[in-house]
């Protein structure tokens, strides 16, 4: 691991554009509302700009926890690491310390997102007859939950009682009984590069308003959508939930940014260069974990304070997600699935 300045900008003071609707900041659908301002967007100036060649030697690399192909959507479950290979169609499984993979289903079309409860894993088709599918966590049956009503699935999360995925081709979050039955829409500005966390009665998503790329909420029950954030220049990639504060990478600014749940100005704590292509992200209470679109995963202070520290290595290519739990960082690369000790 080695500690790094800044990639070519700051420290201190989203997944991209999708097409749609989505009402105004702080607004219910039909109400005209006030721009937002660049302050709100871009948060305050950094007092220093730490140079990015300031850096250590970089420390031991990754271990390979198991042999993958192109790993997406790596989830984290008690001690089982699950993730998806869409151009094999496959769902794949191996024990947090490290084993050989295992395939846990076979046959889902194009699989785009995945979710975990405590019985079930539920995976979204992109492709062929384009479903949210479960299957038991211990493997078996595939069955359906439900199917998108225009488009590939596109992120799923689940609570108690429902499933919540985003239909591309309708530019709209839905939602269906964990137990199977007919869709219900939702909230629209969803889109393909769509994510949703949950966080209790309430959906936060990345999408799009007329105005442009944005963070936005809406009740799980259903009802008027709010605008969280908005930004020409950030378009929210990655998003995360802790706490009070919304998380998130963005692409095209190659920027780390966090702002209030409820709305308001938002801060930027990680600057880099417009080519990363932030992706994958992981919050604890201090730090977060930043998937590059190439090269090392990050960490980043969540006040913004001191370098970013660097864990792996250029060697670890193209990481597409991390995960954490109370000892290790995670993440997927071509090829493998590896693991890091947390730094302290």
């Amino acid at each position: 691991m080695r500690r790094m300045g800044l990639l070519g900008a700051c420290l201190v003071a989203s997944l991209g554009a999708c097409d749609g609707a989505a009402p105004g900041p702080g607004t219910e659908s039909g109400t005209a509302p006030t721009p937002p301002t660049d302050a709100a967007a871009t948060g305050s100036a950094p007092a220093t700009t730490p140079s990015a060649s300031a850096s250590a030697p970089a420390g031991a690399p990754p271990a390979v926890l198991a042999t993958a192909k192109e790993p997406t959507g790596l989830v984290l479950d008690g001690r089982i690491l699950y993730w998806l290979e869409a151009a094999a169609g496959e769902i794949a499984t191996c024990p947090r310390e490290g084993g050989a993979a295992t395939r846990l289903a076979a046959g889902i079309g194009a699989p785009s997102a995945l979710a975990v409860d405590d019985a079930y894993v539920y995976v979204g088709e992109s492709a062929g007859d384009e479903r949210v599918l479960r299957l038991p966590k211990a493997g078996g049956s595939v069955e359906q939950v439900s199917r998108s009503p225009h488009g590939p699935v596109r992120a799923v999360v689940v609570d108690a009682t429902h499933v919540y995925f985003c239909a591309e081709g309708a530019h709209a979050l839905y939602l269906a009984p964990k137990a199977g039955g007919t869709p219900r829409r939702l909230a629209e500005g969803c889109g393909e590069r769509t994510q949703i966390v949950l966080a209790g009665r309430d959906l936060y998503f990345t999408g799009s308003s007329p105005r442009g790329p944005g963070l936005f909420q809406v009740p799980t029950a259903g009802g008027p959508t709010r605008t969280v954030f908005e930004s020409a220049e950030d378009a929210p990639a990655a998003l995360a939930l802790r706490g009070g504060d919304l998380y998130f990478t963005t692409r095209g600014s190659g920027r780390f940014l966090r702002v209030p749940k409820t709305g308001g100005a938002a801060r930027v704590l990680f600057a880099g260069s417009p080519a990363d292509g932030l992706g994958g992200l992981a919050v604890d209470a201090s730090h977060a974990y930043l998937a590059l679109g190439r090269g090392p995963v990050l960490r980043v202070a969540v006040d913004g304070a001191g370098p970013a520290l660097e864990l792996g290595s250029e060697a670890d290519a193209a990481p597409t997600g991390v995960v954490l739990d109370a000892t290790s960082v995670y993440w997927a690369r071509r090829g493998a699935i590896v693991k890091v000790p947390r730094p302290r």
